[in-house]
Order: C-alpha cells, then structure tokens, then sequence
C-alpha cells in the first residue's frame, strides 16, 4: 500500500473512505513508508513541523495494518521507506539542489518506524 498517492489523488486523508481503507488494508502484505499529503505524493522533510498531520495520517494507517497483522499471527509484512528522487524529492527553484537528502529521509523514516512499532 503507498497511502501517499492515495492522499494526493482524493486531496484529503481518506476520512471518508471507510469502507476502501479498510478492504485495502486487509489485502496489504507490503507498504510504502512515504509521506505524502493532499496535494503531493511527497513532502520534502517529514520531520518538519508543517508536515507532522500528514506524518499522522499515515502513521494512522499503517498502524490499522500492523496491529491487526501481528494480533492474526502473520509472520511477514514488509515495509520499505520510500523516499523518492526527483521529482519526487523537490528541488530549490530554478536549481537541481533538492530541498531534503533522499538517503537521509528514507533511513529516518526507518527509525522512526522501529521506535514507533518498538
């Protein structure tokens, strides 16, 4: 599941989609750790304070499908923080310096999810 793209599509955090979260998130085996928001399928610095409802919203989500996962027994769900390039990674106007380092968000976001989940 990359819920980032989700976001971005529907430009709101899915709070209507009961019903399609929820069968969604009963299929998923693999999950896209990347941070979108409503209008983006990438923030540039999830750790910034401008971003930490986004961070929210999918750690929401997420949590709705690894709770339940690990209370059924599942052996397996793979996650990989996914922190893309450009475009993705947005860069400074009229440059090609990208405003956030991609290693560093994706090996962040690891953390964080290892904390997050102990």
């Amino acid at each position: 599941m990359d819920v980032s793209h989700w976001f971005c599509v529907h430009e709101r955090f899915l709070t209507d989609q009961s019903r399609s979260l929820t069968a969604a998130i009963s299929r998923t085996h693999h999950t896209h750790a990347r941070i979108g928001h409503t209008q983006g399928s990438q923030v540039t610095d999830f750790r910034m304070p401008e971003w930490k409802i986004s961070l929210a919203a999918h750690l929401n989500i997420w949590d709705r499908i690894l709770i339940p996962a690990k209370s059924e027994g599942r052996e397996r769900l793979t996650v990989t923080p996914e922190f893309g390039p450009e475009p993705y990674m947005l860069n400074a106007p009229g440059t090609d310096i990208s405003l956030a380092d991609q290693w560093t968000m994706n090996v962040e976001m690891m953390k964080l999810l290892k904390e997050h989940w102990g």
